[in-house]
């Protein structure tokens, strides 16, 4: 028991313990900066890769100021299944009124017709502004949307008047996945670097008191007259 004692009072252990305690403070510095740092970069390709080209908000900006609102609706129903946006994202398309004139979502081809009840879109549609933000559902967990105005393309200056918007929404769960796998990754690298850590003070700080030890054994021998 008193040799249990003395190995923690002695100074092996102690500079070990500092060791350890830098080592662990590092890691836990680094990791922090690492996984804040993994998260916006993800986050901010995430929202890059949600967006819709240019052509295809020329095609619904013509489709809306098409008269004859039930033809115009099967083009922008086509133009919704061509669009190519990344993470499996579901358009919605409203005229200046906030009727719903086409949905990418087979299960919401219902809603068509109806006016959106959405607070972003009718914002947009009043302030020709974008809007972005996150917010949580059922179906998807963790969603990124975004509301983007379509502008009349023949109107100039002033008179850019807003006609529609496209209503993005996508899942953010597949970019969380990854984030969690990476830090997963991390962590356990981060454990065996601590252990080897872990080893590699003990050894340091047996090889520092060495010479101490050596000191104070000759000292104890030197006082006895040996």
């Amino acid at each position: 028991m008193n040799k249990k004692i003395r190995f923690f009072q002695s100074i092996h252990f102690k500079i070990a313990i500092v060791f350890i305690l830098l080592l662990v403070v590092t890691l836990e510095l680094i990791g922090a900066y690492f996984v804040k740092t993994l998260e916006q970069q993800n986050i901010e390709q995430f929202k890059t890769s949600v967006n819709v080209d240019s052509y295809i908000q020329d095609k619904l900006a013509a489709d809306l100021l098409r008269t004859d609102t039930e033809g115009a609706n099967d083009d922008i129903k086509s133009t919704l299944s061509q669009a190519d946006i990344a993470n499996s994202a579901d358009l919605q398309v409203v005229d200046a009124k906030g009727t719903i004139r086409g949905d990418s979502d087979i299960n919401a081809q219902t809603n068509v017709g109806q006016k959106s009840a959405n607070s972003s879109i009718k914002n947009t549609l009043y302030s020709g502004q974008q809007y972005e933000g996150y917010e949580y559902r059922d179906r998807t967990g963790s969603t990124y949307y975004k509301v983007i105005p379509i502008k009349n393309p023949n109107a100039t200056g002033d008179n850019n008047s807003v006609i529609g918007a496209i209503a993005i929404s996508a899942s953010m769960e597949q970019a969380y996945d990854s984030i969690n796998k990476i830090v997963g990754i991390f962590l356990i690298s981060s454990l065996v670097a601590g252990l080897l850590g872990t080893l590699l003070s003990i050894v340091i700080s047996r090889a520092i008191t060495r010479p101490i030890d050596e000191m104070k054994k000759q000292a104890i021998r030197m006082a006895r007259g040996d």
